[in-house]
């Protein structure tokens, strides 16, 4: 009985070691370098990581017990790392072509840092286009900021017929922008510049005020034959002001610190007037 068992023995450890024979997954836990890691098609060896499907990308989850984020002296973190298919099997450096690049790491200061170009918010039970988060280049701009309708690496859209949007940063123009367009190249429809000149290609208002308006225009709507523009503050000196009016009656311009009133010859009209504001703001 007893030579019966070790030959049933002998031959399951030779069919367990034939070639071919199917063989236990390595364990996607491991200790490197006295960090806690969670791998995937990734194993390291004690010198290097090596895929075993080389042409299947990588990811790794490193929890930074006794190491620093790689390039960030000071902070560990738990940090999410990819790395590209169709690379060399084995890789052992940061930050490279072909080794771990950065995905997302929560940093002990519980700061969330995104290695890609965006995040994408699909919606709960949303159809496409999709709203983004992202930090890209357009092929000429450097951008931030939010956007519909467009991925995150700038390459195309959700829906080819759609509009695409953004709102955010051109870093290379250095301006807060409002942009629309039905391709990769959009256009700008306003503009706050770096020394807050505001710019659109058509604004619809009811009021707009500055707070030192040294020059200021306004388009107002007389009422019972009188229009008032009040400052958003008083002038420091009593500022001229100019006005015409769309009418046919005459008027009347009077002017002080506060304010610049139109007054018109006939009580009951209604016409527009414009306004121009001259004077020192301080």
């Amino acid at each position: 009985m007893m030579r019966g068992f070790v030959s049933a023995g002998l031959i399951a450890t030779v069919l367990l070691c034939a070639p071919g024979a199917a063989q236990e997954p390595a364990s996607p836990f491991q200790e490197v370098a006295g960090d806690g890691w969670i791998a995937s098609n990734a194993h390291f060896d004690g010198t290097n990581w090596e895929a075993r499907l080389a042409n299947r990308p990588s990811f790794g989850l490193q929890l930074g017990e006794v190491n620093d984020i790689p390039f960030e002296r000071g902070t560990a973190g738990a940090t999410f790392w990819a790395r590209d298919a169709a690379c060399a099997g084995t890789f052992s450096a940061f930050g490279t072509a072909c080794g771990w690049k950065l995905a997302l790491a929560v940093t002990q200061f519980r700061s969330l840092v995104v290695g890609g170009n965006g995040i994408e918010i699909d919606g709960l039970n949303l159809k496409p286009p999709y709203g983004r988060i992202l930090s890209a280049n357009d092929g000429g701009n450097r951008r931030f900021g939010i956007t519909n309708n467009i991925f995150a690496d700038w390459s195309g859209a959700d829906v080819a017929s759609a509009p695409r949007w953004f709102a955010g940063f051109n870093v290379n123009h250095d301006r807060f922008e409002i942009a629309r367009g039905m391709s990769n190249t959009l256009a700008p429809l306003a503009t706050v510049d770096a020394y807050g000149g505001f710019a659109a290609a058509s604004a619809d208002v009811d009021r707009l005020d500055q707070r030192k308006p040294a020059s200021f225009a306004t388009r107002g709507k007389l009422a019972g034959g009188r229009y008032v523009f009040a400052f958003h503050r008083p002038y420091a000196h009593v500022p001229v002001c100019v006005a015409s009016s769309e009418g046919v009656a005459n008027i009347h311009v009077h002017s002080s610190v506060a304010a610049c009133s139109v007054l018109s010859a006939d009580r009951d009209d209604a016409s527009i007037v414009n306004v121009q504001v001259t004077g020192n703001p301080d």
